[in-house]
């Protein structure tokens, strides 16, 4: 188990720098029609920062309200997340975990809010890093999450997430682009 998390946590890690590399030699073959041709990549990367967010929010406030259909709906195949204990939890253990939770959000438990978002587009794949309180049975937690999207047929899905708790003394810090 802990190879295949290290395979996983590799290969998330590597996804900026092969697709960067890809992006970065087609962008160097383009010619004339580069302006009209980053316009359009740069609409459709507009496009699904705002469906994948969009999604981002349904998730959060499904897992509030036990709103398994919408959970099912959005998590793919093999989707896994790392809690903030570093267990690992599937897409079926997730989903069976909704019956705990009152149909409608009546447990208590749910999103407040989430701010410092970074949106990576990288084709059909993409991370998302937000800063986000929820409403816990043991009070108000912040976590910071990182997200991994990918589009299969047409729509975009949760492929894996990992949360680290924020302690309640670190300062808000957004994350940061390094330029090559």
């Amino acid at each position: 188990m802990k190879r295949i998390l290290a395979i996983v946590a590799l290969t998330v890690a590597a996804l900026p720098l092969a697709f960067g590399q890809t992006t970065q030699s087609q962008s160097s073959q383009t010619s004339g029609n580069q302006t009209s041709q980053s316009a359009t990549a740069g609409q459709r990367s507009g496009d699904a920062e705002r469906e994948i967010l969009k999604l981002y929010d349904e998730l959060n406030t499904a897992m509030g309200r036990g709103d398994k259909a919408v959970v099912d709906r959005i998590l793919a195949d093999g989707c896994f997340w790392v809690n903030t204990r570093g267990s690992i939890t599937d897409r079926s253990q997730l989903i069976a975990s909704l019956e705990n939770r009152a149909p409608g959000g009546a447990s208590g438990q749910g999103p407040i809010g989430r701010d410092e978002v970074k949106v990576w587009i990288y084709g059909d794949s993409a991370v998302v890093s937000a800063r986000v309180k929820w409403k816990a049975d043991d009070g108000i937690v912040e976590n910071r999450n990182t997200r991994m999207w990918v589009r299969r047929d047409g729509r975009w899905q949760l492929a894996a997430q990992h949360v680290t708790r924020i302690s309640p003394d670190q300062p808000a810090q957004q994350p940061t682009e390094k330029k090559p």
